[in-house]
Formats: structure tokens, sequence, C-alpha cells
């Protein structure tokens, strides 16, 4: 079996994964079929201003998820109303144990995305101060009702999601007698097991987990979570922070580079002044040596001094050498010949 979408789309590929709304006793096959014209966004509000919704978060899914959004899980739903006998995805325990806490058809959760194995099938108009999405289970394509049904067909408005068989086939599913008619309430009273056939006429129904988004808060002391354009536009930096915030890491890199260049500028003075005064030094020195040794030339190892380079303590007239150590230097005598005894 197959079924076709509001888009028409190809059916899916096995009869297995498929679902469909039932003609069982010949009471739904008046039931409106979509119609590309027809088709139209249904808008869900909440007034969040008076009214707290619970959150649905995003990675939500159910305790016990192998009993939920089962492909072989298909009933025919029965209030007893004529051409409103529906053939729905999962029996009336989905309620509890497949959908978040507290759904009931008319719940809207405060949220940003379809939980897991739920996709979005429609959302509000954009000029609503917050959007609402009906997710839709992955299973199938299904999309949202057409509007006007919502408000002309009974109970419409518990299912969100609808589909359409592409071809014909038998179906065996299990047949609950719901309770009551007027309440939106889902509470089985009976099941019995039925077979019927399908077709290209008949509609296959699911539950939907409606969310909205909040986009902007009116006060300042509001809880939500959300950021609106004003926060936003405070968190952002300005022009001004941003120029100060370069400036003042300018200003340190100025710093640190001022720091450096003077500990280096101080190396240089004092290996350039212990240079200087190693220099100084050793010319002090030899001049202490030069003042010391005075004009004299040494001759022999002997002092000698010359005419007009001696001063008025040192002149031929002194004492060059002593006779005996430790006074002076030892005086030489110049080898001779012995005296020769003159002839007679």
């Amino acid at each position: 079996m197959s079924f076709l979408s509001a888009t028409s789309l190809p059916a899916p590929p096995s009869r297995e994964c498929l679902f469909l709304f039932l003609n069982f006793q010949g009471l739904i096959a008046s039931t409106p079929r979509y119609q590309g014209s027809d088709r139209v966004h249904q808008v869900f509000t909440k007034d969040m201003s008076t009214t707290t919704a619970p959150t649905l978060a995003g990675d939500w899914v159910p305790d016990n998820q192998a009993i939920c959004l089962k492909t072989d899980d298909v009933w025919q739903w029965d209030w007893g109303i004529a051409e409103d006998m529906r053939t729905v995805v999962g029996g009336p325990s989905q309620t509890t144990q497949c959908l978040p806490s507290g759904w009931d058809s008319a719940m809207t959760y405060e949220g940003t995305k379809c939980p897991p194995r739920y996709t979005k099938a429609c959302a509000a108009d954009e000029n609503q101060d917050w959007s609402a999405v009906v997710c839709c289970p992955t299973i199938h394509k299904f999309d949202c009702p057409v509007a006007s049904n919502l408000a002309s067909v009974p109970l419409a408005s518990i299912f969100r999601c609808v589909s359409q068989y592409a071809d014909t086939g038998i179906l065996t599913m299990t047949r609950t007698f719901m309770n009551t008619a007027e309440s939106t309430s889902i509470v089985a009273e009976s099941t019995s097991i039925v077979s019927a056939s399908y077709g290209p006429s008949y509609h296959l129904f699911a539950l939907g987990i409606i969310y909205a988004t909040p986009t902007s808060t009116t006060t300042s002391s509001s809880t939500s979570n959300t950021i609106t354009p004003t926060d936003s536009t405070l968190s952002s930096p300005s022009p001004s922070n941003s120029d100060d915030s370069s400036s003042a890491t300018l200003s340190v890199g100025a710093s640190v580079g001022i720091g450096v260049g003077v500990a280096a500028a101080a190396v240089l003075l004092a290996l350039f002044g212990w240079l200087l005064y190693r220099r100084k030094r050793k010319n002090s020195k030899l001049q202490a040596e030069d003042t010391h040794a005075g004009p004299v030339d040494q001759v022999g190892g002997l002092g000698y001094y010359e005419h007009g380079n001696a001063g008025a303590d040192k002149s031929h007239t002194q004492p060059l050498c002593s006779e005996l150590p430790p006074n002076g230097p030892q005086c030489a005598e110049l080898p001779g010949k012995p005296p020769a005894e003159l002839g007679t």
C-alpha cells in the first residue's frame, strides 16, 4: 500500500510502513482530500503573557521508544460519528506513553525545534509575535490538515497530521471505540480486530506535537531564556568599546617595548662605561711608567744621561753606579792587558 501527501510525493517503499484512514462501513468515503489550492498553514497562538507553557526539550524522547511510532501499529479510532472514523498511527495509549508530559490536542509547548523522529509540518503566520509549529512523525510524509477542516469536521483538531493513500489494498488493524464524541479526551472503551480496504480516497492520521518559540519579551523581569533584540544589541560590542579595547592593547604593547628598549640601553651603557674605564686605566698606567723612567737611554746596562736631557739632579757629575752593592749597579771593569815592563 502507499499514500500521497498533499504535495503528491512518491509512495513509501513497503506496505508495512503505511497507515490509512479506512472506510470500514462506508462512513469515510467522503472524507475531504487534499487539494493543492486548499492547503493552508494553520496558525496556532498562545497568550504567553498570562499562561506559562510547559517546555519541550529539543532532544526529548519517550521513556519506552520501542512501543512508539511503530509502522505495524495501526488503529481505527471510532467515536460513533458518521464520516469521522479515523485510521491512526498508534492507539489511544500513546497519549500518555509516547507523547510529552501534559500532552493534549490543544497543548502548545515552549520549545525551539521538533524532537527526534518528528519533523516540522507547518508553521505559524510570520506576522505573529511568536510562531507555532506542528511536528509530525517522520515514519510517513505527513502534512497539516486544511484550516477549514479543523473548524468544521468533528474532532479534526485532535489529529494535526494527515496523509493520503496512493494505491489500494486490505489492512488488518485494531479498532477502538472511544467513550465520547464531544470531549477532546482520548479514552478507549473497547477494542477489536478488523480488516478494511483502503484506496486513494482514504487518509492516514497521526497525533502531532505543537511547540512555539517566543521571539521577544517586553519586561526586564521576564524569566524567558530567549534573547530579545534589545539584549542582542546590548551584548554586541559597540565601536567605541572596540576602539578602547584596541587602544588598551596597544598601550600594553608599547609599554613592553619601552621596557625592553630601556633594559637593552642600560646594558649597552654599562658595557660602554666598562670599556671606557678600562681604556682610561690602561692609559694612566702607561703615563705613570713613562714619568718614572724619565728621558734616559739605557746603554750597556749603565745609566747615562745625555747633556740637555738630564735634569738638575741628573747630570754626568752624578754617580751612575756604586762601587758596592746593593746601593747601585755594579760597575764592570773593562778588560785590559797586564802592565808591561819597560825595557832597560
